[in-house]
């Protein structure tokens, strides 16, 4: 069985909690995609693919996601996440995650440089650069997470 996802949804999230796996889940209810078994792809932006405001499939489904999370109980953290939309009908665009202590700026930067130069090796012109991000200064456990849901 091939699985071609039709739809993409960016997002980022951020939570808190006693627990990491329980911040986790509390980034994933802001960002939206809380209630999906998640499935961790890599970053290819399926040709075709359709921008979306939200996921808009039944709780409980399987959802692919391309992500990077972070988790701490102190301190600066950060997640971004970019795509690269082709200008071509017809080619696939790259999706790039990333997550660490730095500032948001650096972080969205490093998303935004890092889908250039996959598309550039690709020899793919980009119509428009997406990024999304979350940044939080640690309390208790706290998480972020930045990712492009594809379905």
């Amino acid at each position: 069985m091939i699985i071609k996802p039709e739809n993409f949804y960016l997002t980022a999230g951020e939570g808190q909690g006693e627990y990491p796996l329980i911040a986790f889940d509390n980034a994933l209810r802001d960002a939206g995609i809380s209630d999906y078994n998640l499935v961790k792809v890599s970053s290819i932006l399926p040709e075709g693919v359709k921008k979306r405001e939200k996921v808009d499939i039944p709780k409980g489904s399987i959802l692919f996601i391309a992500y990077a999370s972070i988790a701490e109980k102190e301190g600066l953290i950060t997640a971004a996440c970019s795509v690269a939309v082709p200008q071509k009908e017809g080619a696939i665009g790259m999706i790039m995650e990333f997550s660490g202590n730095v500032p948001l700026k650096e972080a969205e930067e490093k998303v935004r440089e890092m889908v250039e130069t996959a598309m550039r090796k690709r020899d793919i012109l980009i119509k428009e650069i997406l990024v999304k991000s979350k940044s939080t200064i640690a309390k208790k456990y706290s998480c972020v997470i930045a990712g492009c849901c594809l379905w």
